[in-house]
């Protein structure tokens, strides 16, 4: 399993990346150590992964639409974490990917990069996933400013899904915890 070997060590990176907070970090340490996955689906590696993996997630299957940056994830993380799958896809609407199972525990969104088209992505995952966790991104300064929040309404809505609003700041701001 891919979080059982992290133990207490903080993987959150040692230079923090500007779309990555400490705060985010630990706030998807935090809801993966409560709900404890054995199974995660992930839109857009990265520091992320690592959150799950500290968190202590089981098998995560990460999705990426960028083969350039498929490939650093392979090495960086996929090919030192046993339990880290990556796997390619490309962007359209709705999503398809064949080689993913038909359920997961949660779900973690942090791609593909641009809110809009994490909507069809938050779909896909209430399809398949117990819970999904879904970064906001609502700061001003950065892009969502507020673009997926009545998104995700209407879909937790439509789901029967109950939504849980977890601040994180400064930079997610907000996550999303939808479940079952």
């Amino acid at each position: 399993m891919a979080g059982r070997m992290a133990g207490r060590m903080s993987l959150y990176p040692r230079e923090p990346a500007r779309w990555w907070s400490r705060a985010d970090h630990d706030t998807v340490v935090s809801v993966t150590q409560r709900l404890l996955p054995e199974r995660v689906l992930e839109f857009g590696p990265g520091a992320s992964t690592l959150s799950l993996i500290e968190g202590e997630a089981g098998a995560i299957d990460c999705c990426e639409d960028s083969p350039d940056w498929l490939a650093v994830y392979q090495r960086r993380i996929a090919a030192i974490y046993p339990g880290v799958r990556m796997l390619a896809y490309e962007w359209s609407d709705p999503i398809s990917i064949p080689a993913l199972y038909d359920s997961y525990a949660m779900a973690l969104i942090d791609g593909p990069l641009g809110t809009e088209r994490r909507v069809a992505v938050l779909e896909y995952c209430l399809q398949r996933c117990a819970a999904v966790l879904l970064p906001l991104e609502e700061m001003p300064e950065y892009c969502g400013r507020g673009y997926l929040r009545p998104h995700m309404l209407r879909l937790a809505e439509q789901f029967g899904r109950q939504v849980e609003l977890i601040e994180s700041g400064p930079l997610s701001g907000t996550f999303a915890l939808l479940t079952t």
